[in-house]
């Protein structure tokens, strides 16, 4: 047998998504495919892929669904990831291999899991803690699981005690986080999954709420995040605020008594996402909930030499619409960090095209999910909170005058085909929701591949247009804000480049209620590959093309 050294240790994924749910049985696995259907309009549909039934001894059955069930009786499955633990390894004559870390490997190395591996969890809620400045407010769990110990370990959250400070979470009522399970290898194969490999899973909480004694009725408020309700109203319907099991916070701790925007912390925006926010004195009602972040670490001894790895989850709500892609996801996030500014050469001109038919895709599955003229009306009254309409006089307008005639030759199919826009009242003739019905049809064509080709070669000047600029990265931005917006990246000082219009996407919020754009390296993509059709255009009869690279001011 050929000799084995162990180089490195690590999990994959190296970072994923957990979804809450109350239902005992987690979601299975599915794919995102192209319906290929005559009439689908070729949009995505999901498809049950093999997925894993956790046996009571800890070790895995893999099987492939039938159909994909997301509730149970009503109760929501919960997405519960499952992290392989894999190797760097280097073998004599052979060189280096990365591998799972298996039974077999274990052997080969002379180890074995209940001498040589321990998993780590570490499970937290900070938000109520960093609203504060209190490291009492937030709650945790740490576990520490044998590399034999295949049970179920329940993360059990408490707060960290210090002098003088009161725990938002007592250790007698601590919060549940989910659980942790180091699944059972077993030496066998199944639909071609290695069931012999470390396998770790997290299985998230339920979605509970929770809160103090006085945690009983609120006043639920009819109006927008951002106005004003008075706490005894006749215009709110009162709810209970958590059910009484729940009902096992501290009520004495700064969380009961924070207040946004009220100069005593550096409030996180939008600053009204917490329970209690615009109702009366805006008040928190001192609520929490189960999601978390989790880091799980991996220890393994080979010959008294530790090696170490690391992954984590991040806990969200469910999804409401999961065989919908949208155009800005994590991983777009992560593309926009990691990779490289976008070269395009007559060798990368076909996949960057499939790359922007993709994005525009997803950006029709996008639309179908909005109600535009809901999410219009509410930006523009943002809009005209904070500025006076005629400042800026020219398209793209931030009043009612967006997305109207008022708007060309910005807006051409909104201005012909509905009214002007400036009545709140929808007409019996008229569609109750014209906006959100002329977006899905404006958007449908685009996935075609040669419509959206031959769109971008013809209208390309519009498309720059019409395509809001991302946020500039540091490198970007001058030491001093400009008196106004760049025409290639927005800056957050210029107070224009944070008011909403008709640029695409139209009248939708990043997580900081800043007007969306696709990120930077989407942006990029689309307007050097408008360059290169321009430049393929004007010399058809060159046969060869010089790599089209981003202007310096738009490189991160």
């Amino acid at each position: 047998m050929k000799k084995v050294t162990l180089l490195e240790i690590y999990f994959l994924p190296p970072m994923a998504m957990a979804r809450l749910g109350n239902s005992e049985i987690p979601l299975e696995a599915f794919s995102w495919e192209e319906d290929s259907r005559a009439h689908s309009a070729c949009q995505t549909i999901i498809r049950p892929q093999v997925s894993f039934l956790v046996r009571p001894d800890g070790s895995l059955e893999a099987y492939l669904p039938q159909e994909i069930r997301f509730k149970d009786e009503g109760k929501i499955r919960p997405v519960a990831p499952f992290f392989e633990l894999w190797a760097d390894i280097l073998v004599a004559g052979e060189g280096q291999h990365q591998v799972p870390v298996t039974l077999d490997l274990l052997a080969g190395l002379g180890i074995s899991l209940g001498k040589n591996l321990l998993i780590r969890a570490h499970a937290a809620n900070t938000k109520a803690s960093r609203r504060v400045k209190d490291p009492a407010c937030s709650f945790g769990a740490r576990l520490t699981i044998r590399g034999d110990d295949h049970s179920k370990h329940n993360l059990l959250a408490v707060s960290p005690s210090f002098p003088e400070r009161e725990p938002l979470v007592y250790e007698d009522a601590p919060i549940s986080l989910g659980h942790v399970q180091l699944i059972r290898p077993v030496a066998s194969e199944s639909l071609g999954q290695d069931l012999s490999c470390v396998r770790v899973r997290f299985t998230p909480a339920k979605g509970e709420v929770y809160g103090s004694t006085e945690a009983t009725m609120g006043a639920v408020s009819p109006l927008e995040p951002g106005r004003q309700l008075p706490y005894a109203s006749i215009a709110a319907r009162m709810h209970e605020i958590v059910p009484e099991a729940n009902r096992i916070l501290n009520p004495h701790t700064p969380w009961s008594e924070y207040i946004m925007d009220s100069g005593l912390a550096d409030d996180p925006q939008p600053s009204d996402s917490y329970d209690g926010a615009n109702v009366g004195e805006s008040i928190c009602w001192g609520t929490v909930d189960d999601t978390c972040e989790i880091v799980l670490y991996a220890e393994l001894t080979v010959k008294g030499q530790r090696f170490n790895a690391s992954t984590r989850a991040f806990v969200a709500p469910p999804d409401y619409a999961p065989d919908r892609r949208p155009f800005f996801s994590m991983a777009d996030e992560l593309a926009d960090r990691e990779l490289a500014p976008v070269e395009i050469t007559e060798e990368t001109a076909e996949l960057t095209a499939l790359e922007i038919h993709d994005l525009f895709k997803r950006i029709f599955e996008t639309t179908n999910l909005l109600n535009l003229d809901a999410s219009r009306d509410y930006l523009i009254r943002e809009n005209l909170k904070r500025a006076p309409v005629d400042k800026w006089p020219s398209p793209p307008h931030i009043g009612r005058e967006g997305m109207t005639k008022a708007d060309k030759p910005l807006s051409r199919l909104s201005a012909d085909v509905l009214d002007d826009g400036l009545s709140d009242r929808p007409t019996e003739e008229h569609s109750r929701l014209p906006y959100t019905e002329m977006s899905a049809h404006a958007h449908g064509s685009f996935t075609s591949l040669d419509y959206l080709i031959t769109f971008l070669k013809m209208r390309g000047d519009r498309v720059r247009e019409m395509i809001r600029p991302p946020f500039g990265s540091f490198k970007q931005l001058p030491a001093e804000p400009a008196a106004d917006s760049h025409p290639d990246f927005r800056d957050p000082r210029v107070f224009r480049d944070t008011l909403h219009d008709m640029r695409m996407p139209p009248y939708m919020r990043d997580s900081d209620r800043e007007p969306l754009s696709l990120t930077r390296r989407q942006y990029q993509t689309l307007m050097n590959y408008l360059t290169f059709l321009e430049q393929q255009e004007g010399s058809a009869e060159s046969t060869a093309q010089s790599p089209v690279t981003p202007a310096p001011e738009m490189q991160s």
